[in-house]
């Protein structure tokens, strides 16, 4: 059912300009928006709680810095459109870097701060990054080990180190603010440019091998963000758990520099950190997958903390239990559910005023302006209450894949999007129900199967394999592998977990289950059947190392 991109592109366009008219699309960019509305929140403040990058300032003083910074960008080559990479995690420097690429228009590429120089690398080259930002080291994370790699991509003209160990050939972050100490401000307006630019590549790392770019502009970001602010208002305080390498990171730091409000931001899920802040601060609104909102649950249990200040709590990804919602609303407060992507930041959302069966049981109605049909195999619409992929298509929804050919699969014939998920429609409401897309989620982070069959496949022991979701109470799931192994070959996990360590990927993506087998189930047409591996492993008919 694909069609050439040209008529692709077409569809698209009068998708936009039907947003346009109906005021969805606001026409601006985002420099020019936080210009429109900074007036009225310039005291409002950004808290960063990471070790050895603990800092609080207000949103007049942030902008104040991303515009002197922006300035010594400029100076260094820096112009707008160009890509900017931030590999750091939630840091105030992270914040100062975003405010300075938008002010100066360039394109933001966050890059999650986990993964490792062979993902690193692609993004940079794929995404044409000349400015490369990222920490010298964050947690068990030692950056400077690869960069030796990952600073050869091509097209890299500059890379910015944020910590004391600033290798031959770089940049020092600290340089950067004092330079900036003594610049003048850009303007807001000084490189304004269309809504209607790329002005962010977020990658994802979905059903493929390679993570995905997906392009948002000003206007798909500002249509996201304007979204939750009316429905929801404007919470008082808010706190902020989601990695910034992440869409809801990124989102979480532009929230305030267009609608103010006190921010508390976390480098790290640190759920004992958290239900002590949410206690501390009284809290009034965060958001996070299950595993964030299980292991909040537990530390607030443990220390008897309350959290009862929080007004809107919203979570998805897999695995959201009824009973987990019902857990949260003893302790006083009443999380609801939500259905989005990357590409598609928000589709449908609950609310804290639903039911709670409304809340536990279903993932939302779709937000204003947002279109979705259910079809069927064949692409056919289903009837309501029928499960079917759903197809959708609204404001926020993303411009396309760096990867041209990506968006031939990607969108449907009218600007649909292919979510690969599958779902029920009832009564206005929908309710995720499986995927068709070869994905793990575990604790919120999207895992490629294919990717990590591809990386098992080097293993020289490994003939044949087959990565599956596990189910998992608190991560939501975890990476199995079911293996066939070569004639008079061995495999450990703890082999398999040296593998993964050699081939510089996330330490996330690297199985957590083994199984051994002597073949793997298949069709006639020799496709693994994902399905009885799963099966078997909710049976519990497999034997686990």
């Amino acid at each position: 059912m694909n069609h050439d991109l040209t008529a692709l592109e077409l569809e698209r366009e009068r998708l936009r300009a039907s947003w346009r008219a109906t005021g969805l699309h606001r026409g601006i960019d985002f420099a020019d928006a936080i210009g429109a509305a900074a007036s009225g929140h310039l005291d409002d403040r950004l808290r960063f709680t990471a070790e050895g990058h603990a800092e609080s300032f207000t949103i007049g003083e942030l902008l104040d810095d991303g515009a002197r910074l922006a300035a010594v960008l400029y100076d260094l080559g820096v112009r707008p459109k160009d890509s900017v990479a931030l590999h750091l995690p939630s840091w105030p420097e992270t914040a100062r870097v975003l405010a300075a690429c938008v002010i100066l228009r360039a394109t933001v590429v966050p890059i999650p701060a986990i993964y490792g120089q062979a993902e690193v690398r692609f993004i940079l080259e794929d995404a044409n990054v000349s400015t490369y930002f990222v920490g010298d080291r964050w947690r068990s994370h030692d950056y400077l080990a690869g960069l030796s790699e990952v600073s050869t991509a091509k097209g890299l003209e500059r890379v910015v180190v944020v910590g004391e160990t600033v290798p031959a050939g770089c940049f020092a972050w600290s340089d950067l603010v004092e330079r900036a100490r003594r610049a003048v401000p850009v303007s807001l307006s000084r490189h304004r440019g269309p809504a209607t630019d790329r002005a962010f590549i977020v990658y994802t790392s979905g059903s493929t091998s390679n993570p995905k770019g997906g392009q948002h502009s000003s206007d798909t970001l500002l249509a996201e963000l304007h979204q939750g602010v009316a429905q929801f208002g404007r919470p008082g305080r808010y706190l902020e758990g989601f990695p910034a390498g992440h869409m809801g990171g990124l989102l979480a730091m532009l929230r305030p520099l267009l609608y103010g409000f006190d921010t508390v931001l976390l480098d790290n899920w640190d759920a004992d950190l958290a239900a002590h802040l949410v206690d501390e601060l009284k809290i009034t609104s965060t958001m996070g997958p299950p595993f964030y909102l299980t292991t909040l649950l537990d530390e607030a249990d443990k220390h008897g903390l309350d959290l009862s200040s929080i007004a809107e709590y919203s979570t998805g990804g897999t695995g959201v239990a009824p009973a987990l919602i019902e857990r949260a609303d003893s302790a006083g407060f009443h999380p609801y559910r939500t259905y989005g992507s990357t590409e598609h930041p928000t589709t449908t959302t609950s609310s804290p005023s639903d039911t709670l069966d409304e809340r536990a049981r279903t993932d939302g109605r779709p937000l204003d302006g947002v279109d979705l049909i259910l079809v069927d195999e064949d692409e056919q619409p289903v009837p309501e209450g029928v499960e079917g992929q759903v197809f959708t298509r609204g404001p926020d929804q993303f411009l396309g894949y760096t990867d041209p050919e990506a968006n031939l699969q990607a969108f449907a014939p009218g600007g649909w999007l292919r979510s690969g998920d599958l779902a029920i429609f009832e009564n206005g409401r929908l309710t995720i129900s499986g995927r068709q897309k070869d994905v793990i989620i575990r604790g919120g982070e999207n895992l490629s199967s294919e990717e990590i069959e591809g990386i098992m496949m080097r293993h020289p022991a490994v003939s044949h394999v087959a990565v599956v979701g596990a189910k998992d109470s608190l991560y939501g799931e975890r990476a199995c592998a079911f293996v066939v192994l070569r004639p008079e070959s061995k495999l450990t996990l703890e082999d398999v977990r040296e593998h993964f360590s050699q081939a510089r990927v996330a330490r996330q993506k690297t199985p957590e289950f083994l199984v051994i087998c002597e073949e793997l189930p298949r069709t006639a047409a020799g496709k693994v059947r994902k399905n009885d591996l799963r099966r078997d492993l909710e049976q519990g008919a497999v034997t686990l190392s």
